[in-house]
């Protein structure tokens, strides 16, 4: 049996009143929910003053991913949290909730199923880690003075990390710091005078185990992300101009995708932690030259306007691969 997608949809997408005008938004919400109808599930756009643009980004790679899917007639489990249905395979018709264990381990079929073992969760490559700070590739192209420190007692490796509070004391301003080794408690702070110094422990104080990247300050002239997978660059974006799907996209100039495929080289030719699948964010200085700022999961990345697609069609061939 072919391998088959597990793939989530919200139970609410919240989108900008702000633009609910805008005919190509109009438009493809009016997909999405005929999409999810046609799938038997339930989900619901709510038009709010305070949404962010994140639900836009959500919204363009899910009818990205149904337009594939529909396409290329990848077999696929489609879940709202509640109910999942199966398309494009005739020995699979519904699977229904009998838990609360994470995972597709929550469905019963009902019928012969595609086994666990072969559904790959896009969310996996969306959101593998990239422990980019551990690289000494990242660090020999990062353009700027890199430090690495603890908070407290490291409980995350590498072992032997100077504390953060003797390495902050003697940074000269101004300079950012950093938490890099939790995603989702990510804290940046810039600090530019000695009360921000004496401040910024306050705001960290809580990930008490985490690594942080102190950082000296470097003047942006440009900044540009990368979409890479499987070791290849699929797509790219402008994340200053805050664009979404419907605007219309522009691109980078040549010199600067050189960069960045010299860049990419230059991680990945010895540096296996990295994996094959990332954003890649770049950044000019006003001193000139071209460096890395970061890498992350593709899920947290901002898309932008890139066409989602572009990103999809590879993210796909690499979980479905054999």
């Amino acid at each position: 049996m072919s391998k088959g997608l597990l793939v989530s949809v919200p139970q609410r997408l919240r989108l900008p009143a702000s633009v609910q005008a805008d005919n190509v938004l109009l438009h493809a919400a009016d997909r999405y929910m005929g999409f999810v109808a046609s799938a038997g599930l339930s989900s619901r756009i709510e038009w709010t003053e305070d949404a962010s643009k994140d639900d836009l980004e959500r919204l363009a790679r899910i009818l990205a991913l149904a337009q594939l899917i529909d396409e290329h007639s990848y077999p696929t489990v489609i879940e709202d949290g509640q109910t999942a249905t199966v398309l494009n395979a005739d020995d699979v018709t519904l699977l229904v909730p009998i838990g609360t264990d994470n995972g597709i381990n929550r469905w019963k079929n009902q019928a012969r199923p595609i086994p666990r073992a072969l559904l790959k969760p896009i969310d996996d490559i969306f959101h593998r880690d990239v422990p980019y700070w551990q690289s000494p590739r990242f660090i020999e192209n990062c353009g700027r003075d890199w430090k690495l420190a603890r908070l407290g007692a490291a409980d995350e490796s590498p072992a032997g990390l100077a504390d953060l509070s003797g390495i902050v004391r003697n940074q000269s301003l101004p300079f950012v710091v950093k938490v890099v080794s939790r995603q989702k408690a990510a804290s940046l702070q810039f600090i530019e005078t000695e009360e921000d110094r004496s401040e910024m422990f306050w705001a960290v104080m809580h990930l008490e185990g985490a690594i942080a990247a102190v950082q000296s300050h470097v003047e942006i002239s440009g900044e540009y992300r990368f979409f890479v997978v499987d070791g290849r660059i699929y797509g790219h974006a402008i994340p200053e101009d805050r664009r979404t799907f419907i605007d219309s996209h522009e691109g980078i100039v040549p010199a600067t995708v050189a960069a960045a495929a010299d860049t990419l080289t230059k991680l990945m030719i010895t540096d296996k932690r990295l994996g094959r699948s990332f954003s890649l964010d770049l950044f000019t200085s006003a001193a000139g030259g071209t460096h890395v700022m970061e890498l992350n999961p593709l899920g947290p990345s901002g898309f932008f306007d890139t066409p989602p697609a572009t990103i999809l069609l590879p993210m796909i061939h690499e979980a479905l691969r054999v």
